[in-house]
């Protein structure tokens, strides 16, 4: 019995977990999935830099910026919130 996808040939960029799953997905279901390796780089489809300028925030580490510019609560609703336990 043929696949849906026969004759249909898919390019696999995939490094992380969810491309190499979907990859084999369509290659159950008769697509030809063509495997495509960059050695030492990850591949990028946009101009967007790749490299990290710095590290990660902590865990946290914007949420006063986001409560107040974002949200819109001021220092006591916040004050307030966390006092709660709701944040």
């Amino acid at each position: 019995m043929a696949g849906a996808l026969e004759n249909i040939r898919v390019l696999d960029f995939g490094r992380f977990v969810a491309g190499p799953f979907c990859a084999s997905l369509l290659r159950e279901l008769g697509a030809e999935v063509i495997e495509l390796k960059v050695p030492g780089s990850v591949f990028k489809l946009s101009q967007t830099p790749g490299d990290a300028a710095s590290p990660a925030p902590c865990l946290g580490q914007h949420n006063y910026e986001v409560y107040s510019g974002l949200l819109g609560y001021n220092e006591p609703e916040i004050r307030q919130l966390q006092d709660d336990g709701v944040i």
